[in-house]
């Protein structure tokens, strides 16, 4: 299965062949050849859509495959023709990226490192090991961040190994747990 969403977060419909179908107790999925649809994890909600006109509910990895859970069945083969729900993508995409430059300034500031990280349809939280920030403190992380927002700095995802991940001293470069690692490439501490 090849993830589309890797190569562009901006792809919203394609064509692809159907892989594979199943109905589990916990309802109907497909594995699609080719996927944009980006799955739960990371602290980032799943993508909806549709798949042949057929909503997509919610996205799974499981085991290195990406399943899509479907409000009824498909044929088991054939051609399908998908699309994200392009709002729900951009806003989840945004606040992610916010997310790993709010982390970083709390970081550079005020050595408040994230420890946990949670994107919801109505609200999100980053939680830091600092059990208090003053409101002076907190106005200056607003006032880098907007700033930094404010320059639109290109943002670029790549694979690293672990090995590669514990050489890397630039500070602004985040890592999850699955050695991806988005790299805000141009923001750096200097420019505060």
């Amino acid at each position: 299965m090849k993830k589309l969403y890797y190569d562009s977060a901006y792809l919203t419909a394609w064509t692809t062949e159907v892989k594979e179908t199943a109905v589990r107790e916990d309802g109907v999925f497909v594995v699609l050849k080719e996927t944009v649809f980006y799955p739960n994890g990371g602290g980032q909600p799943c993508d909806f859509g549709i798949v042949n006109g057929i909503a997509v509910t919610d996205v799974m990895l499981e085991e290195g495959i990406v399943y899509h859970k479907l409000e009824s069945s498909l044929p088991a083969e054939g051609t399908v023709s998908c699309q994200i729900d392009w709002e729900r993508r951009f806003d989840h995409m945004q606040q992610h990226s916010g997310q790993h430059l709010l982390s970083a300034v709390c970081r550079s500031l005020y050595q408040a490192h994230m420890l946990s990280f949670h994107l919801g349809s109505d609200y999100c939280t980053i939680d830091v090991d600092k059990p208090h920030l003053d409101a002076e403190q907190l106005n200056a992380i607003e006032r880098v961040v907007n700033r930094q927002i404010a320059t639109n700095h290109p943002i670029k995802s790549y694979f690293v190994t672990e090995e590669e991940a514990n050489h890397l001293i630039q500070w602004h470069m985040l890592f999850s747990t699955t050695g991806c690692m988005i790299n805000l490439s141009s923001y750096k501490k200097t420019s505060f």
